[in-house]
């Protein structure tokens, strides 16, 4: 079975289906409010509605997916149970309903709705981050622990300074902090927490999606340690406001680290034993290039060579690394592991239908469409938002909806072939090419 030893708890997978599956939730409707707001996006993009949209997909979409991801491949990856499952299962309730509440509570501009959504949403981030922390602590130490540590370290931190966030927007003991306080913030998450993580997630799944073989890599803990190094420097910059020569180093670092994660990753790729790329696996690279990308452009802002307000250069910068290099690589990703997650539950259900390959309970004409129009659609909403053209930014928009219900209705055409009989597999299931 594939959730590692025989004694697996299946109900680890179960707690991770739940939390991946309400976080596509998550995504549909952060999609959703993005095109309802696409007028307030070529504006000043620090309104409610757009407070509101950025912690439904940074909160309730990214965050529990990667959290519900690391419930499943902590016990696969490490072979030790998830410690205190108790605890996890009982903190997504919390968690999900606090993400959905302090949302929609800076969408309608409640400062009590807003405490009360962060209290939830910290009491099940702080259960869920324990028996994470307790599950990596009883783990055998390497690159892949240090790694995952990193990125929930970042993570915690940043429970701390969103939390200082929210009491200074209600009592303003800080004013010194305004844009820099929001920006560093983001910068945290994005780094430190996401990309930290899925730079070092990536050094086990690549090569098991791709089945690689004899490859050996040189910077599995340079490349996540130095991105971490980067976000926690240029959040202290940010808001203590040190020079820009200190926001500089903290770049060179993370385009250093980045070029060492896509040399390994090019080792890994070479390494393979499938030669046909599979279209996640293709799309997961296109995130990486955008990381490179990413880059560029803040080195631009930082030169003072964007022709665009500073605002302006700040939204394209945080919507290209979270709805560009941070979301496509998990959309990419979601499409292998979500046909794992439920074939390792059809495993354990007697009499349960079950493809020989786990990609097949995937539609893959859903998986084409889906990998295709997110690429498309971030593409027209980011130059939609530059060039200011609304009907652009619209349509780039709806793009990014219909993948998120693509993405969706693919889990929905999983879950509902529970009952087809196994030797109807053939016809239900194409390979994509």
């Amino acid at each position: 079975m594939l959730a590692g030893s025989a004694t697996s708890d299946l109900r680890e997978t179960r707690l991770a289906l739940r939390l991946v599956a309400l976080a596509q939730l998550f995504l549909a409707v952060g999609m959703l409010v993005q095109l309802l707001s696409a007028p307030m996006l070529l504006g000043f993009p620090y309104g409610p509605a757009l407070l509101a949209l950025t912690h439904l997909l940074t909160l309730g979409w990214a965050t529990l997916t990667c959290l519900g991801v690391l419930t499943q491949l902590l016990p696969v990856l490490l072979q030790r149970p998830l410690a205190w499952l108790r605890l996890a299962t009982w903190s997504q309730w919390p968690l999900a309903l606090g993400c959905a509440l302090f949302s929609w509570a800076f969408g309608a501009g409640s400062a009590g709705w807003l405490l009360t959504g962060a209290l939830l949403l910290s009491a099940g981030l702080l259960a869920l981050l324990t028996s994470l922390w307790a599950t990596l602590w009883r783990a055998r130490r390497s690159a892949l622990v240090a790694g995952v540590a990193l990125a929930l370290l970042a993570l915690t931190v940043q429970l701390g300074a969103g939390i200082v966030l929210v009491l200074n927007r209600r009592w303003v003991f800080w004013s010194g902090l305004g844009l820099n306080g929001v920006l560093g913030h983001a910068l945290l998450g994005v780094g430190g927490w996401f990309t930290v993580l899925t730079i070092a997630l990536s050094y086990r799944l690549l090569p098991m999606f791709t089945l690689a073989h004899g490859y050996r890599v040189r910077w599995s803990g340079v490349a996540p340690l130095g991105w971490a190094l980067s976000a926690y420097a240029a959040w202290l910059g940010l808001w203590l406001a040190a020079p820009r020569w200190w926001l500089w180093l903290a770049w060179a670092v993370a385009l250093l680290s980045t070029l060492a994660w896509l040399a390994d990753l090019r080792t890994i790729m070479r390494q393979r034993v499938r030669r046909r790329i599979e279209r996640p696996i293709r799309a997961f690279l296109g995130a990486a290039a955008l990381l490179l990308l990413l880059l560029l452009v803040a080195a631009l802002a930082l030169a003072n060579w964007a022709l665009l307000p500073l605002f302006k250069q700040a939204q394209l910068i945080f919507m290209l690394a979270l709805e560009g290099w941070i979301g496509w690589a998990i959309l990419a990703m979601l499409h292998k592991i979500l046909p794992f997650l439920i074939w390792i539950l059809r495993s354990d259900q007697p009499g349960a239908a079950r493809p020989t390959v786990a990609h097949a309970l995937f539609h893959a004409q859903l998986t084409t469409a889906t990998l295709l129009l997110y690429p498309l659609g971030l593409a027209l909403l980011l130059g939609g938002v530059a060039l200011n053209l609304l009907s652009m930014a619209r349509i780039g928009g709806a793009a990014l909806l219909l993948a998120a219900l693509g993405l969706l209705l693919n889990l929905g055409w999983a879950m509902r072939l529970r009952a087809v009989a196994a030797a109807h597999w053939p016809l239900v299931h194409k390979e994509a090419r």
